[in-house]
């Protein structure tokens, strides 16, 4: 019995496991400026060769769903119009899911030369990947607002002329 207490204690630390955990999790929330840094810098890093630069996420993605759009309207027999706003909002969405899922996976592995260096909460490097991702999020949203209200636009100038 004592074995097992003091090798819980050895692994929670002195002032416990949840203790820990909050404390790390409030330090990274206030290294904001760090984690907001590094996720811009990682968009910087992964779009630097691209003449558009992180907009050909957006210019990518739309074109896709334009594309898949055409082809489940016909397969499901829905008016584009009515049936691109869930295609887009729900893949832009899902790929936020999604993408956020697999790079926390990684995301202590990515940082690991930092890690080594300097001792930083590691929340940080979640919230890094975290708002990368966001960031993407955004620009894609973007793309779908701008998209929308292209169409209401069109809804509005076809409704008023008849």
């Amino acid at each position: 019995m004592t074995n097992i207490t003091s090798l819980d204690a050895s692994v929670r630390g002195s002032r416990g496991f949840v203790s820990d955990i909050d404390r790390d999790l409030l330090a990274a929330i206030r290294a904001w400026p760090l984690w907001t840094m590094l996720g811009w810098n990682d968009i910087r890093q992964r779009y630097r060769r691209s003449v558009l630069g992180p907009f050909w996420i957006t210019i990518s993605m739309a074109v896709f769903i334009a594309l898949l759009g055409v082809i489940y309207s016909h397969i499901f027999n829905i008016e584009l119009k009515t049936y691109l706003p869930y295609l887009s909002l729900g893949y832009i969405t899902w790929g936020f899911i999604s993408a956020t899922t697999a790079e926390s996976f990684i995301s202590f592995q990515e940082s690991e030369r930092i890690i080594r260096q300097i001792r930083l909460p590691y929340s940080l490097y979640v919230f890094r990947v975290v708002w990368r991702n966001f960031i993407v999020f955004l620009l894609q949203a973007s793309g779908f607002g701008c998209q929308e209200f292209r169409v209401r636009t069109e809804l509005n100038t076809e409704t008023c002329s008849h």
